[in-house]
């Protein structure tokens, strides 16, 4: 807690560090942006180099800082202006934190980077970890999901496929910030059939009629069971299920 007087030199140099955490994992994910282009990366691969380069910096970070400022790096990495946009304190945080480049020119910089091929799908799994720093995993889960069927009366409409990627970013997050994972194996074994599950069944976007029809609604059991079959598959994949 800042005194009356403002923060301590002891907090001043936490909040200097953790920048500096930021930003080394942020020109980690610079040079990839950079060299994507001459080893012919793009979507599905380009996520996998990006985590894993951004992993790698972060194993190279003060432990107290490493999991937040792997986050932080990776929503202003990806942000497109809608990332974060349902989670407005986290964007405030965030925000606050450092300075974004124009939502533009990061979009044409960091190329076309995906989950399953679907740029969405990659927006969902990185801001669902970064809600998990900031709320937890249980609330991270309810929001998500609670965010997610909104967009059922919405033109976009509901995805049980960003259910999915929102659970394994918020399953990640948990396995790192309970050093199940360290952030070197990451580095070394990151790739999206590994870490998310498949959404090959999983293309249709639902209203909420349509829920209702065929689910009895959200809060219909056989909603709630899609859902807990999602979470399964998630706690089942290979670095989880050791």
């Amino acid at each position: 807690r800042e005194s009356q007087n403002g923060p301590s030199v002891k907090e001043m140099r936490a909040r200097l560090n953790f920048r500096q955490a930021v930003q080394k994992i942020l020109q980690s994910l610079g040079r990839v942006a950079s060299d994507r282009s001459t080893q012919s990366l793009n979507l599905d691969k380009l996520t996998e180099a990006y985590i894993r380069s951004a992993a790698a910096a972060a194993a190279t970070v003060e432990d107290e800082h490493a999991l937040k400022a792997f986050y932080f790096a990776l929503a202003i990495a990806f942000d497109r202006g809608y990332l974060i946009k349902r989670y407005d304190a986290v964007a405030e945080k965030i925000r606050k934190e450092t300075d974004l480049v124009a939502d533009v020119w990061r979009e044409k910089f960091v190329g076309k980077a995906t989950i399953w091929r679907r740029v969405s799908l990659l927006q969902d799994f990185i801001s669902a970890g970064v809600l998990t720093q900031f709320v937890g995993i249980d609330a991270a889960r309810d929001i998500t999901t609670l965010e997610e069927i909104k967009q059922a009366t919405e033109p976009a409409g509901f995805s049980f496929a960003a259910i999915v990627a929102s659970r394994a970013g918020i399953r990640l997050n948990q396995a790192l910030a309970s050093d199940d994972m360290t952030f070197a194996e990451l580095a070394k074994t990151f790739t999206i059939e590994r870490f998310v599950p498949s959404v090959a069944s999983m293309q249709k976007f639902w209203t909420s009629a349509e829920l209702e029809g065929d689910y009895g609604g959200t809060d219909g059991i056989y909603f709630h069971r899609e859902i807990e079959k999602i979470q399964k598959s998630v706690d089942g994949l290979p670095p989880y299920s050791k």
